[in-house]
């Protein structure tokens, strides 16, 4: 459910909602959530640019087998 609102969030341009329900999804386990959310922060989108952490949880999103993380701007 937290997944899919940040998604529904995000297509409103709520990018500060959608943060805090990816943040939601990741403490309930979705590697989606980690992928979409570290997008955001590589951005700067819904608050501050961090791409330290967008690394992060990209990283993890692809070690976890998101194949999608791997290649994002934010694992390379």
């Amino acid at each position: 459910g937290c997944l899919r609102l940040g998604v529904i969030e995000e297509g409103r341009s709520d990018f500060e909602l959608a943060r805090s329900a990816y943040e939601r999804a990741i403490a309930l386990d979705s590697i989606e959530a980690k992928r979409r959310l570290s997008r955001l922060l590589w951005n700067g989108l819904g608050g501050r640019k961090d791409k330290g952490s967008a690394k992060a949880l990209c990283s993890n999103a692809c070690q976890e087998g998101d194949r999608a993380s791997c290649q994002g701007p934010a694992y390379l």
